[in-house]
């Protein structure tokens, strides 16, 4: 294991994998909830990764860029609702 001390610094581990799977599944109630684990993903890079490590400086970027264009679809409050659409997403990319 490449990262044998995660677990001990990221109390709520998130990937993008895990994050496909659940919205594939539907289990994203509105965009909101799911923007709060694609921020989770990004959050915890920047946490367990010194703030000069490439991984890092990438997460810092990407939150960015995301937020950034997450904010100007101008959702509702709570955000859109998923519902149906979630289907959207190819299930042949979600994680087997």
């Amino acid at each position: 294991d490449s990262c044998p001390d995660y677990a001990k610094v990221v109390s709520r581990p998130m990937d993008l994998a895990t994050l496909l799977a659940r919205a594939v599944a539907g289990e994203y109630a509105d965009a909101g909830d799911l923007a709060v684990d694609v921020r989770l993903v990004f959050d915890n890079a920047m946490l367990y990764n010194p703030p000069k490590h490439l991984v890092h400086v990438a997460a810092r970027r990407l939150k960015k860029n995301f937020d950034d264009h997450f904010l100007k679809l101008q959702l509702p409050a709570n955000g859109a609702a998923l519902g149906n659409n979630s289907a959207a997403l190819n299930e042949e990319d979600a994680p087997t």
